[in-house]
């Protein structure tokens, strides 16, 4: 159907149009009329149906009616399947959810992970195809810090270490599932970033880290960078960055900036965690790189996954200045963080994510 040249003006009109109002339902409309992510669902089998109608109008008086009338019978056959089985595989992949929420930061779901053995049946947080938290629903297990905060990663390593030392005060950027708090007692304070309103009401509806921490951790809705900078200094003991798993970088979270926003609020020898682990970007220079600028030391700290007992592999860079921390027995196999000599640090002026794109 392509279009005479006096056309083509209102042809590349029509097509911008057109992307603009499809970029602004998926990013305004669909939030507030889907509870999930349907619109692939209903993009799909409507185009198909657009093209075939379109075909069938541009060839409806064709000399070959017989054939035109098969090839057309087997194409509305072929949509009618595909759209009948993503249908069927939509309603069954629901059919598993315990709660659905979207809003403007994605969507959100649910869901109860059945295992053969009861003692290890789990619920999980997911935000679109990311894993956000997982907990055990046995009543005896589910203060057990899972997924990519168990007690071998590096957050759990640190926050049980310290916690031999007498109380601390934690903070965290990033709620999800409110895991870090599995590992509060009586006499800490736990306080949780988050940007999400909708995370909140999960974390304490659907999940129990939040409820059964003794200490009652607060939450500071909002950009998590606004709040502190907003906040006196807190005095962290500990203060875990948990923002980067997904493939949306909140970048100005790894500036020098933002780092500068962290050590004010922990103590001189207090722990700056940041979870790098993500499939699509290196963040572990831009983190060594902050950490060189601001006098401390930067340590790697990975463990493998175990999916049958809920552990995530995870990679974390710990960096502090406490005098030996890193020669803790259950830190001395943390590798020192490897920063190109010629790597620039981010700044709230520069970034650069080719730089740090994963290619292998």
């Amino acid at each position: 159907l392509r279009p005479k040249p006096r056309y083509l003006t209102s042809y590349y009109l029509i097509i911008s149009a057109g992307g603009a109002f499809g970029g602004l339902f998926v990013a305004a409309v669909a939030p507030l009329v889907f509870i999930a992510n349907f619109e692939l669902q209903i993009i799909v089998p409507l185009t198909g149906a657009i093209m075939i109608a379109a075909a069938w109008w541009g060839y409806r008086n064709t000399k070959r009616a017989n054939l035109r009338d098969m090839v057309f019978t087997v194409a509305m056959a072929v949509l009618s399947g595909a759209t009948s089985y993503m249908a069927v595989y939509t309603y069954r992949d629901l059919q598993r959810s315990v709660l659905l929420a979207r809003n403007f930061y994605g969507a959100l779901r649910v869901t109860d992970m059945a295992f053969s053995s009861p003692d290890l049946a789990r619920r999980q947080l997911l935000n679109g195809t990311i894993d956000h938290g997982e907990q055990f629903t046995a009543p005896e297990k589910r203060r057990e810090p899972l997924t990519y905060y168990s007690r071998i990663s590096g957050v759990g390593i640190t926050l049980d270490e310290l916690a031999k030392e007498g109380p601390l005060k934690v903070g965290v950027v990033g709620l999800g599932t409110g895991t870090i708090a599995a590992y509060c007692r009586p006499e800490d304070t736990y306080r949780f970033y988050e940007i999400n309103p909708v995370v909140p009401e999960i974390a304490r509806n659907q999940f129990t880290y939040l409820t059964d921490c003794p200490s009652n951790p607060t939450i500071a809705l909002g950009d998590a960078r606004l709040s502190m900078e907003a906040e006196e200094s807190q005095q962290f003991d500990v203060l875990a960055i948990d923002a980067f798993v997904s493939d949306a970088i909140p970048i100005h979270l790894l500036t020098r900036e933002a780092n500068a926003v962290y050590w004010r609020h922990l103590k001189p020898d207090g722990v700056l965690a940041v979870h790098v682990s993500n499939r699509y970007v290196d963040l572990e220079p831009i983190v060594g790189q902050g950490a060189r600028e601001s006098g401390k030391e930067a340590r790697i700290v990975s463990n493998p996954s175990d999916l049958i007992a809920g552990i995530s592999g995870s990679t974390w860079v710990l960096v502090t200045s406490r005098p030996g921390f890193f020669e803790k027995e259950a830190l001395k196999n943390a590798e020192r963080v490897p920063v190109p000599a010629d790597f620039q640090a981010w700044t709230d002026d520069y970034s650069n994510l080719w730089r740090v794109f994963r290619f292998r």
